[in-house]
């Protein structure tokens, strides 16, 4: 057997594996991932339950053209949500927002109300606390 060249059995396994590296590494990919954006909002649904504005923490209102997810609320109400979404636009050449994916968010919708309950409360908590120690310091000078 000096005479005869032997073939590597490892060598079996890492030919196939090194061929479908190299043909599976192509760059023949045409697909484009669209440009998204994933944020809170606040959905606003028609009469038939179907999503048909968005509104966005920053007080844009965002029509949608197209919900991929095909989410549903009810009629005439509004609610919180998390989506992926990009900007698109309609047949007729208005511009909106294409929903990709849809869930349901358990947050308080924005309002400047809030902000100024908010402000009160650590305004009154702060009053407090300089109250009680100026009282401390007058309870400690008057002995």
């Amino acid at each position: 057997m000096k005479g005869k060249l032997q073939f590597p059995v490892s060598l079996c396994w890492f030919l196939p594996v090194l061929v479908f590296m190299l043909v599976s590494c192509g760059d023949d990919d045409d697909y484009h991932y669209p440009s998204v954006k994933l944020d809170f909002l606040t959905a606003q649904a028609g009469a038939d339950g179907s999503l048909q504005s968005v509104l966005t923490d920053e007080g844009e209102t965002l029509a949608i053209v197209e919900d991929a997810s095909k989410t549903r609320i009810d009629a005439n109400a509004s609610a919180r949500i998390v989506s992926n979404y990009g900007k698109a636009e309609a047949a007729d050449g208005t511009s909106g927002v294409k929903l990709y994916a849809v869930l349901s968010a358990i947050s308080p919708v924005p309002h400047e109300m809030f902000f100024s309950l908010l402000y009160l409360v650590l305004c009154y908590y702060s009053l407090r606390i300089r109250a009680a120690k100026i009282g401390t310091f007058f309870k400690l000078t008057k002995r």
